[in-house]
């Protein structure tokens, strides 16, 4: 096997004037007979791989052009939601696929995908062209105040939110102040429906078959999964392309802290892999701050376990990551700088390249700091705060240097967990048993019963002495 063998050229190559396109003969639909079709698989900065095609016909004169993403789908669909409140927001770059949905509520716009199709614009240019698009229709009064509402909108003249809904995920808002969190600009990801898989080319999730789990099924399955440090595998179906794939789970205990669930999912068809960590038990009372002043490398090996609620400060070069960026990880203090480093490169991509605006250095100089504390070139200071106090870092024996301090969570933090929506006293069952509160929880209170019962006891002891 030659090397050319195990290292075949890439198919997606970056835009570039010395890229040769692919020709063919294909058939004009207008005049029935052979015309010419170019093709060009390429990268584009900000829009991933894309397939370029131009059909021109000799004969009768007919061309088009088309573009197409030609990449894997993302595992979730995409839901920005950013409030315009200057002229400035309007210059913001967006690439958009054909299967989003624009929408601006405040003048009930709302665009379809294949409206404005593949491109790469500003919100500006969006709102022009749905004015300009709109424009050549029959005037109605009701249009004619539409289109005023569009037009001050285009120009900035009031606030409005601008939403993007693109369930394929290849949709984009810039960031202007990335890395650091946009103020303006919520971004969220959810599961695809099967509609939606089926409404962007995927295959829809098969629906599964109704079945009834009896007393004996349950003793075994009860008896497999309470078994630690033992991998379990289980079909799941790929959330890229919908066929057949094995997660892999192990249950493992960290000592001192709590009980972890580390899942993996490879796909063998479409290559997709993901994996995830869960920390089980139930909710901390507290939430918990944990810092930890690097300046070896032996805090570089430290075991670091991050959950998704968790959210990640490195004061020394400004960086701020916000509660789910990364998900739930389980690795290494050196581990997670390298996948910082490479989902701040990965998910700012306006940042990057030839459109790259002038003040991008900000952003290279925290790139370039990851990388100095990764190689333990330069001492840095690293806060996990995660209001389950579910996250961790190893520790060194009893004085060792990293500062954990507990506090109280606020109304804020239990609202966004659905803490405050929960009842856990006197919960009437649809069998009329009433449901107080956990065995562990209920225990613990008996347990401070107790001991409040025995200090009053004691005090009046004391006092007659």
């Amino acid at each position: 096997m030659t090397s050319e063998d195990k290292n075949p050229p890439p198919i997606f190559l970056d835009i570039s004037p010395d890229a040769k396109p692919i020709e063919m003969e294909s058939l004009c639909m207008n005049c029935m007979k052979n015309g010419n079709t170019t093709i060009l698989l390429t990268r584009i900065p900000f829009f991933r791989e894309v397939m370029i095609s131009r059909f021109e016909c000799p004969h009768c004169g007919l061309n088009n052009n088309s573009i197409q993403f030609a990449g894997e789908y993302p595992a979730k669909g995409v839901h920005f939601e950013l409030h315009v409140k200057s002229p400035e927001d309007l210059n913001r770059r967006i690439v958009k696929s054909c299967h989003c949905v624009i929408k601006v509520p405040a003048i009930e716009l709302e665009i379809p995908g294949p409206t404005q199709g593949d491109s790469i614009s500003t919100i500006e240019g969006v709102l022009e062209q749905a004015y300009e698009g709109l424009k050549t229709a029959e005037q109605t009064p009701q249009l004619v105040e539409f289109l005023e509402n569009l037009q001050q909108c285009a120009k900035g003249l009031v606030q409005f939110d601008f939403i993007i809904d693109d369930p394929s995920g290849n949709s984009f808002i810039e960031n202007p102040v990335a890395p650091t969190k946009d103020p303006s600009l919520d971004v969220s990801f959810y599961n695809r429906t099967p509609e939606q898989n089926e409404s962007i080319g995927l295959m829809a999730k098969p629906q599964a078959d109704q079945f009834q789990v009896d007393d004996d099924s349950s003793e075994h399955i009860d008896s497999v999964f309470s078994q630690d440090n033992q991998v379990m595998t289980f079909p799941t179906t790929c959330p890229v392309c919908s066929t057949e794939g094995t997660m892999r789970s192990c249950t493992l205990v960290i000592p001192h802290f709590k009980e972890i669930v580390i899942m993996a999912f490879n796909c063998q068809q479409c290559s997709y892999h993901n994996g995830e960590v869960m920390v089980g038990g139930a909710v901390s009372p507290k939430a918990r701050k944990i810092t930890l002043a690097c300046d070896c490398q032996n805090d570089l090996n430290r075991e670091v376990l991050k959950s998704e609620t968790a959210s990640i400060a490195i004061p020394d070069c400004e960086l701020e990551l916000i509660p789910g960026t990364l998900g739930g990880k389980f690795t290494t203090i050196e581990g997670l700088l390298k996948d910082i480093h490479k989902n701040l490169k990965d998910n700012n991509p306006f940042v990057k390249g030839d459109s790259a605006v002038n003040d991008s250095s900000k952003f290279d100089g925290i790139l370039n700091s990851l990388e100095q504390y990764r190689k333990n070139e330069k001492p840095f200071t690293i806060i996990i705060e995660d209001p389950l106090s579910n996250s961790y870092i190893q520790e060194y024996g009893e004085n060792d240097k990293i500062q954990i301090v507990d506090t109280e969570r606020t109304f804020e933090q239990n609202e966004a967990l659905g803490i405050n929506d929960m009842k856990t006293e006197e919960y009437i069952t649809e069998h009329g048993a009433v449901y107080s509160q956990p065995k562990g929880l209920a225990r613990k209170e008996e347990d401070k019963t107790e001991t409040e019962a025995e200090n009053k006891d004691e005090k009046p002891a004391e006092s007659k002495e």
